[in-house]
């Protein structure tokens, strides 16, 4: 694919060096900092290049794509969910009220109304991050060539220090780009084109 690609801390006064920070789960998908690091851009694509060849596509959803954006995506699908969802728990629920002894507590519909609206956006969201997860695995299918680029990216390429943002720029027989920015104490893949490296500089008249 010629062009830019695109994908598509806690301290006490008791002790005196910094102690790790534990990154909770996403969508159920463990943060593995050791295996899969992303302390730098570069980590983070060589990271992205390992787990695409381990077919890891609910690790890359969840914690490699930017956060923002694959939120994003699971809320606005989860929406179609919630509907269906909240009928099947309703039904559950009726259920559960004529055999109450048999149900275990954890397993119990709740009464509340908040209680239950939550249960189904979380039900909901569960099977919307499935369908990310598959438009991920998708792209990365049709699209092979990404894996390539990302393998050279990691180790060949010129990594920008912009602060929170990086752009991973690797020069063959052409520019490919690719765009970071840092999530907490991570480095994760953002879902956004570089400007194209030919453009003219403003008042510059195109080649």
């Amino acid at each position: 694919m010629r062009g830019a690609v695109a994908i598509v801390v806690l301290s006490t006064a008791a002790v005196a060096t910094a102690q790790p920070v534990e990154v909770p789960p996403r969508y159920g998908v463990r943060v593995e900092k050791v295996l899969y690091p992303q302390g730098t851009p570069r980590e983070a694509v060589a990271s992205l290049a390992a787990l695409i060849e381990r077919k890891k596509f609910a690790y890359i959803t969840a914690n490699v794509i930017d956060p923002a954006m694959v939120d994003a995506r699971v809320a606005q699908r989860a929406n179609g969910f919630i509907p269906a969802i909240e009928k099947q728990l309703d039904d559950l629920r009726a259920r559960q009220r004529k055999r109450p002894a048999g149900v275990d507590p954890l397993d119990r519909v709740p009464d509340d109304a908040r209680r239950f609206a939550e249960l189904a956006r979380e039900k909901a969201e569960g099977f919307a991050f499935n369908e990310v997860v598959q438009d991920v695995r998708s792209h990365l299918s049709e699209y092979p060539e990404h894996l390539a680029f990302f393998r050279k990216l990691a180790k060949d390429g010129d990594f920008t220090d912009a602060g929170a943002e990086s752009v991973g720029t690797l020069k063959t027989d052409f520019v490919k780009k690719l765009l970071l920015k840092k999530a907490g104490t991570r480095w994760v893949i953002e879902d956004r084109k570089p400007e194209p490296a030919d453009k003219p500089a403003e008042g510059e008249p195109k080649k």
